[in-house]
């Protein structure tokens, strides 16, 4: 099991509490991305990377006789996708919604600045191979054979509380790093922590991150 899987596994349930809710709604809009292909007669879909079966249930609940497939590399992540969707059947038609690159949330500065002062290191920044520009996006999809490709931008938006923030990084995104600290520590960093987010300006706690829907259809059955 690799490091990430096991990672994954490990936070599962935090995953579907903490961060699949922030994503959700810009994950949902890939389902008007494949209206055309669903309407024009496609009656099965794989979600790859299908998590905790977000995407999933909202796709057996707007088409019912559509079959879907997930796939995860995690197993944690697909014991609550099948929890949510139910049995889990076969599929087909590709699109994807991911990253872009770029997005900033003041809070993640005052993050970082709490962990400086409890002798911390801050967050390794950087990106994670995720596409600059749709086009981009579009391209990687023409690299894999297939045809009719779009691509579009969209946003994710989300507005934390600080204490929905602090609740986000302890119990999910940084949730090793918290649970390694000593209990006084742990409540010091915590409380340094909120005190910063609650002195951000307006609009310092309201996450925007930029994704891409892209879509491409194969041009021959293999």
């Amino acid at each position: 099991m690799i490091d990430q899987e096991a990672r994954y596994d490990r936070i599962a349930e935090g995953y579907a509490e903490w961060w699949s809710p922030v994503h959700r709604p810009g994950t949902l809009g890939l389902l008007d991305e494949i209206e055309d292909a669903v309407t024009g007669g496609a009656t099965r879909i794989l979600d790859v990377g299908c998590g905790t079966g977000a995407l999933a249930t909202a796709i057996v609940r707007r088409w019912p006789g559509v079959r879907v497939t997930g796939v995860d590399l995690s197993t944690g992540m697909l014991a609550i996708a099948a929890r949510e969707v139910g049995a889990s059947p076969a599929a087909e038609t590709l699109a994807f919604v991911t990253w872009l690159a770029g997005g900033w949330l003041a809070a993640d500065e005052a993050y970082d600045d709490a962990l400086i002062a409890a002798g911390l290191e801050p967050r390794a920044s950087g990106g994670h191979g995720d596409p600059a520009t749709p086009e981009a996006a579009a391209a990687q999809v023409r690299r894999a054979g297939l045809a009719g490709v779009r691509a579009r931008e969209g946003t994710v938006t989300h507005r934390y509380t600080p204490e929905r923030y602090v609740a986000f990084v302890t119990r999910f995104d940084d949730e090793d790093l918290f649970a390694s600290l000593e209990p006084d520590s742990r409540a010091a960093l915590e409380a340094d922590l909120l005190a910063r987010l609650r002195a951000l300006p307006p609009g310092g706690l309201d996450l925007r991150l930029p994704i891409v829907y892209a879509t491409g259809r194969r041009s021959a059955r293999v």
